[in-house]
Order: C-alpha cells, then structure tokens, then sequence
C-alpha cells in the first residue's frame, strides 16, 4: 500500500512540475535557487522563502532553518 501512495504522490506532482516550465524558464529558477542557497551557507542570511508565481502557476521553496 505505501508504495502506491508514493507512486500516487509522485504522479500528482508530474502536472505541476509540467507547468512550471511552461510558465517559467527553468535555468532561471535554478540561478535564483542557488544565489539563495550560497547566501545561506555563506551565513549572510538564516533563511529564506522564495514565490514566484505567473498565472496562477507558482514557483515556491523554502531555504535555511527556522526556529519556532
């Protein structure tokens, strides 16, 4: 049963991930992604949350740590 749920999982994500490119260029969210990334393990920031979105499709990570 689990591995169906994981199958389930990973199928629903295949239309966003579709869209995505469609709406974004993806050398340019991965440019964004690592200038992110570079700036937290430089220590300049703790983290980060980053939405870019364009007609209704939406880009959206978090980076770093958060303490609650």
């Amino acid at each position: 049963m689990k591995h169906l749920l994981v199958i389930a999982a990973l199928l629903a994500q295949v239309p966003a991930n579709a869209a995505i490119e469609e709406s974004f260029h993806p050398e340019k969210l991965a440019v964004l992604d690592a200038e992110i990334v570079l700036a937290v393990t430089d220590g300049k920031i703790v983290g980060a949350a980053l939405w870019v979105e364009r007609d209704v499709v939406s880009y959206h990570k978090a980076f770093g740590s958060y303490d609650l």
